[in-house]
């Protein structure tokens, strides 16, 4: 009986048998291979059909494992693989790399196909020291260590739905990678004929995604060069200033100017909304910080004490201090009461400083390039966190104060774990100069303004580049600001400052 049944495999098997000639060319199954494996069929023979036919599946480490375990020799894995390259659309996954590599599955075709289709698994030390031990060469590590697991596309989720991934996985892989897209009604109904059932459906509604903005103003102002921009609290103003001795105040909604507050005899560098909304720092060429009445216009006081430019200014979260960076080196705390300086924290640091969401931690960065951490009550450095190799242009923590972001003249952005100091993630990606870096609120994404031209959105996480919301458009982008409410972004370059709104 079992020899009937082996000669009716491979007589069915022959290429014409029994069946119209369109029907016998179909892509060979996972069943079928499976059952011709198990059944002895010559595995070159088998390979040339691969070859011929290609498969009408998704190709799996786990697959793989299960037919070398029925029989199935290099020679047939190799061919299945280099099939699998080139029809596979879902992202490859650990144990059908190691099957691939081992079975001598070209590499530069495998390191295309791990940066184009991304991967599904965090590549450590141990996976990839152990790959390279079964002949993976050093592109192909090179590309897993670089490959992140991307948001998924539109046609992606379609794509694996039509080419029989399972409901079950898809869940999975949406679940893990979020999505760039919003479904609507007629995508869904789309995922439902494309074989969705409710588990993937659901899975996509619930899908993270970076947030999409869309441009909302392109405000002209005369100031010619803007180099500074905030929001007010409240989301309701957008301070900007830069290219000369004003600053000016624009209604978000509107995108018109509600008031010029002049007072400065130089170029501002710097301006800052107290956490009530009701005043405005203000610093620059002229080594004065003023503070503003926002309802008024009316200047009550200045502060002065530093010996150069002021290049960055941020208010403590109960408003009662303010922290500013100068060129001269230092970073004062100033009681906003009074103006009289608290305490002077010295080291060529005076770029770029910020307060923690709670208030107990004050970080700047400078000239010498490092990040630095302060005790803010008491001035006590806790931590220098290096790794940066030029000039530390901005510092800013996430909302939950989780995280710490810099960036910096060469190049890069280093996000920072607060509590311990260690350096999560650097993002390289742009090409000159990163001058602002800004968290949205929910500590997700990042936004960085660069020389390059580019503004981008980052997912922390990942540290996937999710979103060009400028493509060049702006020139350098050294103005940069999100309103607390995340629904705002603003940058500047010349004396255009753009304004996007968060789409629902």
């Amino acid at each position: 009986m079992k020899r009937a049944c082996l000669a009716l495999v491979l007589i069915c098997f022959t290429p014409g048998f029994g069946q119209a000639p369109t029907n016998a060319q179909k892509p060979l199954s996972q069943v079928q291979l499976r059952q011709l494996v198990e059944a002895g069929v010559d595995n070159e023979r088998l390979a040339k059909t691969v070859a011929e036919r290609g498969i009408g599946f998704e190709l799996s480490g786990e697959f793989l494992a299960a037919l070398r375990e029925k029989g199935a020799l290099p020679v047939l894995v190799k061919a299945l693989g280099e099939m699998g390259l080139k029809s596979g659309r879902s992202p490859l996954d650990k144990d059908l790399l190691r099957e691939l590599v081992t079975a001598g599955v070209d590499s530069l075709a495998l390191a295309r196909s791990v940066l184009d289709r991304g991967i599904d698994f965090q590549p450590i030390p141990d996976y990839l020291n152990a790959l390279q031990s079964s002949g993976a060469p050093e592109p192909l590590l090179k590309a897993l260590r670089e490959a992140v697991s991307r948001p998924l596309g539109k046609e992606q989720v379609l794509n694996l739905l039509a080419s029989g991934v399972s409901g079950e996985r898809v869940v999975a892989l949406v679940s893990r990678r979020g999505l760039n897209f919003k479904p609507n009604d007629v995508y869904v109904d789309n995922l439902r004929i494309a074989g969705a059932n409710d588990a993937v459906v659901k899975a996509l509604l619930e899908a993270k995604r970076p947030p999409f903005f869309a441009i909302r103003h392109q405000i002209q102002s005369e100031q010619s060069g803007v180099r500074c921009v905030a929001f007010s609290p409240d989301g309701r103003l957008l301070a900007s200033a830069g290219g000369n001795t004003t600053v000016k105040l624009w209604d978000v909604a509107e995108g018109r100017e509600e008031r010029t507050l002049a007072g400065h005899t130089a170029d501002v560098r710097a301006v800052a909304f107290s956490p009530d909304g009701i005043h405005l720092a203000s610093g620059g060429y002229d080594r004065t910080i003023k503070i503003w009445e926002v309802k008024t216009g009316r200047e009550p006081r200045t502060f002065t004490g530093h010996s150069n430019d002021i290049n960055s200014l941020d208010f403590s979260p109960d408003g009662r201090q303010l922290a500013s960076a100068s060129l001269d080196g230092t970073i004062r705390l100033w009681e906003v009461e009074t103006g009289i300086t608290i305490r002077t924290l010295k080291g060529n640091i005076g770029r770029s400083v910020a307060f923690s969401p709670d208030g107990r931690l004050l970080a700047g960065g400078g000239y010498d390039s490092t990040v630095r951490m302060w005790d803010a009550g008491t001035g006590q450095e806790l931590r220098a966190l290096m790794g940066h190799t030029q000039l530390v242009e901005c510092v800013a923590f996430s909302r939950d104060g989780r995280y710490l972001a810099s960036s910096s003249d060469d190049g890069t952005i280093k996000i920072w774990e607060t509590s311990t100091g260690r350096e999560l993630r650097t993002l390289s990606d742009h090409m000159m100069v990163v001058w602002r870096v800004a968290f949205t609120p929910d500590g997700h994404y990042l936004t960085s303004g660069s020389a390059d031209g580019r503004l981008r959105l980052w997912e922390v996480e990942s540290g996937l580049d999710v979103s060009r919301l400028l493509d060049g458009t702006v020139g350098t982008v050294p103005a940069l600001a999100i309103s607390l409410d995340g629904k705002y972004i603003a940058a500047a370059g010349d004396s255009t400052i753009h304004v996007w709104r968060a789409e629902d």
